[in-house]
């Protein structure tokens, strides 16, 4: 019986572990306008800045909770938080192993706003004309 878990052992220790590689949270900032998200954010209230913020952390480190994070299509995804009854929200998108932030706000409808996400989606095209579709 000890042989059996001695060989099992070293079997285990020459699999390779997989690295992951770091992400970055990037706020979207065109050339001129300075940091435009990062303003929409900082001027949410602090509870859900503080909600947001830990909702971003664990996203970045692999360990975010089931509604966490929503998929809104195209490569776009949602940050979501809630304080009471005021829902929060950060919309980004992946580029490479980073995302970009593009827009932050005060949600207080049932779906996500129509004027959010196409905002959203107009950063995206200006980060990418400017950036590119990969770092």
């Amino acid at each position: 019986m000890p042989r059996e878990r001695r060989q099992k052992d070293s079997e285990a220790s020459d699999a390779s572990p997989q690295v992951r590689q770091e992400r970055k949270w990037i706020w979207y900032h065109p050339e001129q306008d300075g940091k435009p998200a990062k303003k929409e954010f900082n001027s949410l209230p602090a509870a859900g800045k503080g909600r947001l913020l830990a909702v971003v952390k664990r996203y970045l480190e692999g360990a975010s909770r089931r509604h966490d994070i929503d998929h809104l299509g195209s490569g776009m995804y949602e940050a979501r938080t809630q304080v009471g009854n005021d829902h929060y929200r950060v919309l980004f998108f992946h580029w490479g192993p980073d995302c970009v932030a593009l827009t932050a706000f005060y949600k207080n409808q049932r779906k996500t706003p129509k004027v959010e996400k196409e905002r959203a989606e107009s950063r995206r095209t200006q980060w990418e004309g400017q950036y590119g579709k990969h770092p």
